[in-house]
């Protein structure tokens, strides 16, 4: 593909762009073709809780070896392999609940109060985070090397807090709880 950068060509230009230096050309690239690997997984579990143990390492590295063969980045784009992507990570972390849809899954809301809510009282121990580094170790295992390993889409504070509190009450804390709304994010 012309004007395509090529692995070490497309890493030395972020490097050079992390670094403040000049690059030749803008930074912008497309994955060719889907890394989805929940959807396989999702269809047939439609609207049923997603717990940490229904995701194994055995079925994550089938999806990543069948999808990552016939993958390609063009432009500058850099593949990095990671857990599956349908997984709203850092929402399961802090403890919301995740449901299965076709081809990925959502966070409902938590059980406990968000007005209490403190990152110290975050159930750590829900299985989440354990599952991730899990999955993020065996892909490192699995890659050997051959593409960089990231920890997926993990989002930010704002998506988490209407994870938690659903969008709609979120908005509305901008203006009736600001306090504990500034405290939570």
């Amino acid at each position: 593909m012309e004007g395509e950068m090529l692995g070490s060509a497309a890493i030395d230009a972020w490097q050079a762009f992390w670094q403040g230096r000049r690059v030749r050309r803008p930074l912008v690239g497309a994955l060719v073709a889907s890394y989805y690997p929940l959807k396989a997984f999702t269809e047939d579990r439609a609207g049923e809780l997603v717990l940490p143990g229904d995701l194994t390492a055995e079925a994550v590295l089938e999806d990543f070896r069948l999808a990552a063969w016939g993958r390609r980045a063009a432009g500058a784009a850099l593949w990095v392999a990671s857990a599956p992507l349908g997984i709203p990570w850092l929402e399961a972390v802090i403890g919301c609940p995740i449901r299965a849809t076709c081809g990925t899954a959502w966070p409902e809301r938590p059980s406990y109060d968000w007005q209490e809510y403190d990152l110290a009282s975050v159930p750590w121990d829900n299985g989440w985070l354990a599952k991730l580094k899990e999955l993020t170790g065996a892909l490192v295992q699995a890659v050997g090397g051959h593409w960089p390993v990231g920890p997926g889409h993990l989002r930010g504070p704002t998506e988490a807090a209407a994870a938690m509190l659903g969008y709609e009450q979120m908005a509305y804390s901008l203006y009736d709880s600001p306090e504990e709304l500034r405290r939570l994010l």
